[in-house]
């Protein structure tokens, strides 16, 4: 398991990917900063080693509106390009997967 350290990066030096799957709406974004507003960047941006972003644009982006000049990152280096394209893909079918609602019987 590799030892992940929390970084803080100058959002200017982040890299979007040329193909971010995952789109977010303006409202969408604007939520995303009140949450950062109300409980703090909780959720760190997941970058390469070029800073090319593999999760986090829409939290990027909500930095961008709340005018933050750095965000806190957890570089992957340890990934592999493929092991990059398939994270990056996995995480976002996670992400379409979860549901809204009460939790199933027995959590």
């Amino acid at each position: 398991m590799p030892n992940l350290q929390i970084e803080y990066t100058p959002i200017y030096a982040l890299r979007a990917q040329r193909q971010n799957a995952r789109t977010h709406s303006k409202r969408q974004i604007r939520q995303i900063a009140d949450s950062i507003e109300r409980f703090g960047f909780c959720n760190p941006i997941l970058v390469d080693d070029d800073l090319t972003i593999l999760a986090g644009h829409g939290r990027v982006a909500a930095a961008q509106l709340l005018n933050l000049t750095t965000v806190p990152t957890v570089r992957l280096s340890h990934l592999s390009e493929a092991d990059k394209r398939a994270y990056v893909i996995a995480d976002n079918r996670l992400a379409e997967k979860a549901g809204l609602g009460s939790r199933p019987a027995g959590d």
